[in-house]
């Protein structure tokens, strides 16, 4: 795993805040913002270095995705890396491995982390 080019990708990308889901508070980048080339590289990392883990909103029903654990974020797709046309991201300990909704308000983003405020 090329770390240091992860760690550029991750610098370059425009994090926004999905403020439209704050149940599941995370950000996101879109592959128009950003290097095309760069973002489909990174997307294969996630699905070369990632774990399989469910996302379990709908609870009879997990969906299972790939996630890349990086520093204190966690990344993933929701389409194989050709198609994706965002990468989102959330920190490792806020967003639980059982993706329980949060029903409590969402997590205002700083400035020292990339994010919109």
């Amino acid at each position: 795993m090329d770390v240091e080019r992860i760690q550029r990708f991750i610098n370059a990308a425009h994090w926004k805040y999905a403020k439209t889901m704050p149940q599941w508070p995370h950000w996101y980048c879109l592959k128009e913002k950003v290097n095309p080339d760069e973002f489909v590289w990174f997307c294969k990392q996630i699905f070369t270095f990632g774990k399989r883990e469910a996302f379990k909103a709908f609870r009879h029903h997990p969906i299972y995705r790939m996630y890349l654990y990086f520093k204190e974020y966690k990344y993933w797709i929701m389409s194989n890396p050709k198609d994706a046309i965002l990468i989102n991201r959330t920190f490792h300990d806020h967003h639980p491995l059982e993706n329980e909704r949060i029903d409590v308000e969402p997590i205002k983003p700083t400035a020292d982390k990339g994010q919109d405020v």
